[in-house]
């Protein structure tokens, strides 16, 4: 039976059998797409569990001698074991 069949045949369902049809196929997919959802969240809370010092150390950069946060984008330097921003290392360095 292909696609092309099933909606001709579909189509010649009465008005309520076809709202009917239309009803269940739309709850057919909205299941899906919430079973999906739902497996994406989990993969989300699952990765954030195993890994909750990357997300830490991502968001609490600071320099240990302005106390500056150091953005996510900005590599923080070592100078002398302590992490700087790129400011207080060249002032330093």
């Amino acid at each position: 039976m292909t696609l092309k069949s099933i909606q001709t045949a579909a189509m010649q369902l009465p008005s309520q059998e076809r709202s009917q049809l239309a009803a269940a196929l739309l709850s057919s997919l909205e299941s899906d797409n919430a079973s999906e959802l739902e497996t994406m969240w989990v993969e989300e809370a699952e990765g954030a569990v195993l890994a909750p010092e990357a997300v830490v150390t991502t968001v609490l950069k600071v320099c240990e001698n302005c106390g500056q946060t150091i953005g996510k984008l900005e590599t923080p330097n070592v100078w002398k074991e302590h992490i700087v921003c790129a400011a207080c290392y060249k002032k330093l360095a």
